[in-house]
């Protein structure tokens, strides 16, 4: 087994100096890396992407006659390419098909969502200067710390309870998405093309109507209360006192009750978090409206060892917390 010299990635949304995971791990790899106390520290890559290579730490013997003892060491891909039984089964390819991170994250990240393989080979092909690889980007995430994040759409109901729950989603959206939402289509295909069109509409919003939308969103949250309940705005928080007849949102032939009324009991304790969350990215990015996306995805809040998979082609965002990816 060989050490790495690993790459460390500043970007603005990691934590600050030794608060983060990943100058605490630089540290470990390299003694003479010092940490900077005002500065990020966001990603630590461990592979072969030419934006961050690794680098092999030396041994013993592996100087020529002369060498200083702080070399480098050869970057990881070219002990690849001198012994390429190192990769097993993928020898032919040459090359390590995925990229090993550990991520420190303080402020969210943008959401985003990886190609699949037939894509990410296109997009290589067509704009080598944006995507620098033709790897598909499926995840694996385990996390170091307490972990939050948004993962992939919510069940198709839980959007459309949203939809009636929040005036400004519905103020975001055109009238043909929320019709082909709320008209609660039964079949698979019918819920992606309707989902699509949501989606659509909801990230091609003039920016007027998004910035009057979140504004007012943000003026309905409020603070926090001190207590860490709902502010009193029952607007807010009626869900939590109030019967909620399932025909008023999903008409009288909704023939899902028992799982809708589970739904319900679910959102009912997530929406406190949500809606604080909300508050917090109004914070971190104020007038964006992706102030409003934990209403459209899933909301995870992991402790450490715990694991999430995402799939290519599915939207996420990192939110806060240490994870390996």
């Amino acid at each position: 087994m060989r050490r790495l010299n690993c790459a460390v990635q500043n970007y603005a949304w990691g934590k600050r100096g030794k608060d983060s995971m990943v100058s605490k791990l630089k540290m470990m790899e390299n003694e003479g890396f010092e940490t900077e106390e005002d500065k990020t520290y966001a990603e630590l890559w461990m592979g072969t992407h030419p934006n961050g290579p690794s680098r092999v730490m030396p041994e013993p013997g592996d100087f020529s006659a002369g060498a200083e003892e702080g070399h480098a060491g050869i970057f990881l891909i070219e002990l690849l390419e001198t012994h390429p039984h190192y990769l097993g089964d993928l020898q032919e390819q040459g090359d390590l098909p995925f990229m090993f991170k550990v991520l420190s994250i303080n402020k969210a990240l943008s959401i985003q969502a990886h190609p699949d393989k037939k894509l990410a080979e296109r997009l290589y092909a067509t704009r080598p200067d944006l995507y620098k690889d033709d790897n598909h980007k499926p995840e694996m995430a385990v996390a170091l710390s307490d972990f939050e994040g948004l993962c992939g759409f919510r069940p198709f109901e839980e959007i459309v309870f949203n939809l009636h729950r929040y005036p400004e989603l519905r103020g975001l959206v055109s009238l043909s998405a929320m019709r082909a939402m709320c008209s609660l289509p039964e079949d698979p295909e019918d819920q992606r093309d309707a989902l699509r069109k949501l989606f659509q509409s909801y990230i091609t919003a003039k920016p007027e109507v998004g910035a009057t939308q979140v504004n007012a969103l943000v003026q309905r949250l409020g603070e926090r209360a001190d207590d860490g309940g709902f502010m009193s705005d029952e607007s807010l928080d009626h869900t939590d006192h109030e019967e909620i007849d399932m025909e008023d949102i999903y008409g009288a032939d909704y023939e899902h009750r028992e799982k809708g009324e589970m739904m319900l009991g679910r959102l009912r304790t997530e929406d406190y978090y949500v809606q604080d969350l909300m508050r917090r990215l109004s914070k971190e990015y104020p007038g964006d409206i992706g102030i409003m996306m934990p209403l459209l995805l899933n909301y995870l809040r992991m402790g450490e060892g715990e694991s999430f998979f995402m799939a290519a082609n599915e939207p996420h965002a990192y939110l806060k917390g240490d994870i390996m990816e």
